[in-house]
């Protein structure tokens, strides 16, 4: 069973938002012969994309730093933050710890001189990066998070539009 609902970011210029789900998680019974009902658990998961283009690095500290308050509820067994993050400027690197998230891109896994970079557009005038990220809340009491395994690893195009796969 799971709800969700959509945040509004007060200071978007480009109406972004993020969805938020709250996922309840059973807890295994301690005895299988009884007919307690099964305690639940919230894990969630929040998808964003932030303000886009370098002259927005505050709005998107900003929004990182309001959704912050969506993993901290001391209810939830875990959170997932994850989506289009925009980041584009080395100020924005440091942001993920101080908001108290991981990278799950550092959980290793990765080729050597792996960058990650999730936006490779050649013809445009920002640079290759790794703007899609996928941050948790560690908590290995709870859950534990194993190693990314790269997916999609296809044509760098839509074959509709000739727009990158990122966005």
């Amino acid at each position: 069973m799971a709800s969700a609902s959509i945040f509004y970011y007060p200071n978007s210029t480009q109406q972004r938002t993020a969805v938020i789900v709250d996922i309840i998680v059973p807890r295994a019974l301690s005895d299988p012969r009884s007919n307690e009902t099964t305690e639940g658990r919230l894990f969630r998961v929040i998808n964003t994309h932030l303000e886009s283009l370098p002259k927005s690095v505050l709005h998107r500290m900003d929004q990182l730093h309001w959704l912050k308050q969506f993993t901290r509820d001391k209810w939830l067994m875990g959170a997932v933050l994850c989506g289009d993050l925009n980041s584009l400027h080395p100020e924005e690197t440091n942001v993920v710890p101080n908001i108290g998230l991981r990278d799950a891109f550092d959980l290793g896994g990765r080729h050597p001189g792996d960058l990650g970079a999730t936006w490779l557009a050649p013809a445009s005038r920002l640079p290759m990066a790794r703007l899609d990220k996928i941050l948790f809340r560690e908590n290995r009491e709870k859950y534990e998070l194993s190693r990314l395994i790269r997916i999609g690893l296809g044509p760098l195009r839509t074959r509709k539009r000739k727009q990158a796969v990122s966005d």
